[in-house]
């Protein structure tokens, strides 16, 4: 199984790192805090593995079905995979050997730092590819003609290297205004953690708007389709897969992305104490995975089905032969 260790980006209680002994208070109180903790980890690295097998699948499956030959929207969501999975991967080699070589090494250090660039950029990017894929749905309806000027062709590309430039500048100025650092610790695995100042909250906050964009396209996006469809008796394959798409996989996204940023919000007012305050931090850090595990998982769902409609409506029908009785009556 994959080790997936637990990621905080807070600094608690206004202290400048965590305390050294800090895992000693909150685990070391009885067998049911030990309990508790092996099941949280144990949950975790579960959900880890989940993402990263769907999020291969998702990447065989485009790479199998040519998917990138058909438009932009397939390419981003590749990249949205190999984003992901590349992070899993990374994380699980940082964490197999920072313990091994002890964390006061160059190699655990060089590891150290680099798997908290790799996290945060791919964190970042993953939001920010959302709202990309979601501006991209509506423009295909609303207006062709700049879709065709941001995403088609070689153009997709260029949007792809803008959210590569986001991201990276928004981990950079995470980690460089805040001081953020990265920890190893047995219990937990790695605990990232700064100073209360810098840009930390406002550059984490910008890319939470990302979710927000993505449903104010859609609601956009649900109005003109209503309004279209006012106009014609029957709706058209292409405006039903449309849909399908657009209600069923990203804004389904956008929702859990707005739904984990809130309790992230939230969880930064509540004052419970250091130990408290991990073990919210540790719950969220489940759910986290499961917007980026939506997307990809939806995907193959939608993908499988349209496959099986395709060969159900190309199967040759067999003939079934008709015979007639003719009565014959006597006078």
């Amino acid at each position: 199984m994959l080790l997936y260790p637990f990621t905080f980006r807070l600094k608690p209680n206004n202290q400048e790192t965590a305390p050294p002994d800090f895992t000693q208070n909150h685990w070391g109180k009885g067998e049911e805090s030990q309990v508790a903790s092996e099941i949280m980890i144990t949950v975790h690295n579960i959900m880890s593995s989940v993402n990263l097998f769907i999020q291969l699948g998702a990447i065989v499956l485009l790479l199998h079905k040519r998917s990138t030959q058909k438009g932009p929207f397939f390419i981003i969501i590749l990249i949205f995979s190999l984003s992901v999975s590349f992070r899993v991967i990374f994380h699980s080699i940082a964490l197999a050997v920072v313990p091994r070589y002890g964390k006061d090494t160059v190699i655990s250090m060089f590891l150290l730092n680099s798997s908290l660039y790799v996290d945060l950029c791919s964190n970042l990017l993953s939001v920010t590819i959302t709202f990309f894929l979601s501006f991209n749905r509506c423009l295909c309806f609303v207006s062709k003609q700049w879709n065709f000027r941001i995403f088609e062709g070689s153009r997709v590309y260029r949007s792809i290297i803008l959210c590569f430039m986001i991201s990276i500048l928004g981990s950079v100025g995470i980690v460089w205004t805040s001081e953020v650092t990265r920890e190893y610790y047995l219990q937990i695995g790695f605990l990232d953690v700064g100073r209360e100042d810098g840009f930390r909250v406002c550059i984490n906050r910008f890319f939470n708007c990302f979710p927000v964009g993505s449903v104010i396209c859609y609601i956009i996006l649900f109005f003109y389709l209503h309004r279209e469809n006012k106009t014609a008796i029957n709706k058209s394959f292409f405006m039903k897969r449309g849909e399908n798409k657009v209600f069923a996989q990203l804004l389904i996204t956008s929702f859990l992305y707005i739904i984990v940023n809130s309790f992230y919000e939230i969880v930064i007012f509540i004052d419970n104490g250091f130990a408290g305050f991990i073990a919210l931090l540790q719950l969220l850090a489940v759910f986290n995975y499961l917007p980026e595990m939506s997307l990809s998982f939806l995907f193959i769902v939608d993908t499988i089905h349209a496959d099986r409609i395709m060969r159900n409506c190309m199967a040759p029908r067999k003939e079934v032969q008709r015979i007639t009785v003719i009565q014959s009556t006597s006078v």
